[in-house]
């Protein structure tokens, strides 16, 4: 079916608000919550963190809401990612669908080893924890065509016993090209919130604009281009290309590689990223390497899974249906009372039990605990006995 001109111009509406707003959005000063800028999930990760038009549904909440309504089935997400020396990133997210809705929640946890601390002289006076913590709730709709989510965010840290919290809120569409269908756009601001204080002094969160592109050559490789305004951090281009080296039905074999200009102010290598995914049945299992330079290099690791896709059980047959509520309702002392026979079969054998039920062409008799269909043509005889002869067993 071909895109309507309502549409496309849609699409272009919205691109247009998304320029006007990053030509006023401002990148001087500095920014709270650090915990905001991390990418999630290792797939991503490994593309380069260019993952706003084509985040998998688990990923969705990290990086584009809208991408929850790819769910197929109820899937679960973990990622450990140790960054830098004593620094661990620990996420994990879920994601559920009822045809165009989708929901999800998700979590980001940063802990620390014990922090030295020191007096005015230099003098050691203990130690101290550091940590944040981020829970997100998502929710999306629409199709793969077009869809647009929503999040919000609760972030939460801590530095030895002062705190501090603020709340966000993320907003994105993905929709597919009007005229090239192979292609796929993005337009996500995420991190809308106030400022996260400290004591009495405070700054702002680190707001984001994206556009997100994603080009599938087949089935076999997706290019993927993000560029985005962050405040305190200015223009931010991102790019990745994943390669399904295998892929067949749920099993598949895909590396990825990516490079982000938001790293490469360490040095030129640390903004490179490299990926491996492996897929088998309803299980995934992504790692990617990001190097830091004269930092060290880090290494994520993601372990999805997808429940089986829930089907309602088909309808029973009207017969069979009828056939079990009067089986039900053999030892209801209110129930009508069962026409009780024995039938003699044109092969000499004999079936005795209760008639469930008759239709033109045959009879269905419950005998010994079992159901039988007895057909017309094969009777000779039909003789109606008392039930009492025939030793009626209980419905278990």
């Amino acid at each position: 079916m071909k895109p309507s001109a309502s549409f496309k111009w849609a699409g272009i509406l919205v691109g247009c608000l998304w320029l006007s707003s990053l030509a006023r959005s401002s990148d001087n000063g500095t920014t709270s919550a650090g915990i905001l800028k991390l990418g999630a999930g290792a797939r991503a990760l490994g593309l380069g963190e260019a993952a706003s038009a084509s985040a998998r549904p688990e990923e969705a909440l990290f990086w584009n809401p809208s991408r929850l309504v790819e769910a197929e089935r109820p899937t679960f997400m973990l990622t450990y990612n140790p960054i830098l020396d004593k620094t661990k990133v620990n996420q994990a997210s879920a994601v559920f669908r009822q045809k165009s809705f989708a929901f999800g929640v998700g979590y980001i946890g940063i802990s620390q080893d014990p922090i030295d601390s020191y007096d005015e002289v230099g003098n050691k006076t203990g130690a101290y924890d550091a940590s944040d913590h981020m829970g997100s709730l998502g929710m999306a709709f629409g199709s793969p065509a077009f869809a647009c989510g929503v999040g919000g965010k609760f972030l939460r840290s801590e530095i030895g016993r002062v705190r501090a919290s603020a709340v966000a809120a993320d907003a994105g569409v993905t929709f597919q090209n009007p005229w090239a269908r192979m292609a796929r756009h993005a337009f996500v601001v995420k991190n809308v919130g106030g400022k996260m204080t400290f004591l009495s002094e405070g700054d702002p969160l680190p707001l984001q604009f994206t556009w997100g592109n994603a080009v599938s050559f087949g089935k076999a490789l997706v290019w993927n281009v993000d560029i985005s305004r962050v405040r305190d951090a200015g223009l931010i281009f991102a790019t990745g290309a994943e390669w399904a080296m295998v892929l067949k039905e749920n099993n598949g074999v895909f590396l990825r590689g990516g490079y982000n200009t938001k790293r490469n102010q360490i040095d030129k290598l640390s903004g490179a990223s490299v990926g491996l995914g492996f897929s088998f049945k309803a299980l995934s299992l992504d790692y990617a390497w990001i190097p830091y330079g004269a930092l060290g290099d880090t290494h994520a690791v993601t372990l999805v899974f997808r429940l089986p896709k829930w089907e309602p059980r088909p309808k029973m047959p009207q017969e069979k249906k009828a056939a079990r509520q009067t089986i039900n309702n053999i030892d209801n002392p209110d129930a009508r009372p069962l026409r009780t026979v024995v039938i003699t079969l044109d092969s000499g054998k004999k079936v005795q039990g209760a008639v469930l039920r008759e239709t033109s062409n045959k009879f269905i008799v419950k005998s010994g605990g079992r159901i039988f269909n007895v057909f017309k043509d094969e009777i000779i005889r039909t003789e109606e006995v008392p039930p009492e002869r025939l030793h009626i067993q209980p419905t278990e």
